[in-house]
């Protein structure tokens, strides 16, 4: 990717997780609001990653913000 758009993709990220007030959320929190919603469970079992924190999180944590669903 390249450097320009890795930087507006995270800086675009920062606003969106602070609009939804997603800093300062515990993680059992985020398991329990993201997890059931997210489209990426079927590749968290794949990648042994299930129910716990990995980059796939942030992922499916912004897809879900863009959606409107969390």
């Amino acid at each position: 990717m390249p450097r320009i758009a890795g930087g507006k993709y995270l800086k675009l990220g920062y606003e969106v997780l602070k609009k939804n007030g997603l800093f300062d959320i515990r993680i059992d929190e985020i398991r329990k609001r993201v997890c059931p919603k997210c489209d990426l469970k079927k590749l968290c079992i794949e990648e042994k990653s299930e129910v716990k924190l990995s980059p796939l999180c942030l992922d499916g944590i912004l897809t879900l913000c863009f959606m409107g669903r969390l």
